[in-house]
């Protein structure tokens, strides 16, 4: 009984000492607080990405601007402002100088029959043309279907019709073959065209396949 009465005064004893003491104190120490990166990290972005739109947006005008200046302005050096030369024009009988030949169309006209020594007349609606070629250049020239185009009034585009070459005079069938540099040679052309077609122009070019350089001869038919 001592023995328990004895525990409860140290236990009592040992309960005052405990709150005698003072408490431990943190001490107050003020940590600021981490700086706030996102914002100003999304504004150099922002920044950033607004800077470049608007140096793709210049390159593109400025890449607008050479283009219309290109286009404006590069044609020639002369006074025209860059406008292409019209394409020569000559009447019947009149020379026509393209490139390195030079054609006279001597006559053209309307037909509904071709006869022919050698094949049976056919039927149908022709422009049979004559005309001189004359070799301008240095070389051997061959004249060929592609330099004549008839064209007539509503724009339809005809070639001397290969399949008609036997219609042709033996001294003007001189498509397919050379002519030498300064010879001039009589030749002729039979178009098949539309029937009741009018308005009817001869477009000439150079014996060159490799340039569209061509003059132009109204027929009147």
């Amino acid at each position: 009984m001592q023995a328990l009465t004895l525990a409860k005064i140290l236990a009592t004893r040992e309960g005052i000492r405990m709150t005698d003491q003072p408490p431990i104190r943190t001490p107050n120490v003020n940590v600021p607080p981490p700086p706030n990166r996102g914002g100003r990290s999304w504004g150099r972005l922002l920044l950033i990405g607004g800077g470049g739109c608007l140096v793709l947006t210049l390159l593109a005008v400025f890449a607008f601007v050479g283009c219309l200046a290109a286009i404006g302005g590069g044609g020639g050096s002369g006074g025209g402002g860059g406008q292409e030369a019209a394409a020569p024009e000559a009447g019947i009988g009149e020379p026509l100088r393209v490139g390195g030949v030079t054609w006279v169309v001597e006559d053209a006209k309307k037909v509904t029959e071709l006869t022919s020594s050698y094949d049976k007349p056919i039927q149908g609606d022709f422009v049979i043309v004559n005309f001189t070629f004359t070799n301008e250049g240095s070389e051997a020239a061959t004249l060929d279907t592609a330099s004549m185009t008839l064209v007539d009034s509503e724009g339809r585009r005809n070639e001397a019709d290969p399949d008609k070459f036997g219609y042709i005079p033996d001294d003007r069938n001189i498509f397919l073959e050379n002519v030498n540099p300064g010879v001039t040679d009589q030749g002729q052309a039979i178009f098949t065209v539309a029937p009741g077609a009018t308005g009817f122009e001869l477009e000439l070019g150079d014996a060159d396949l490799f340039s569209d350089t061509h003059g132009t001869v109204p027929l009147g038919i």
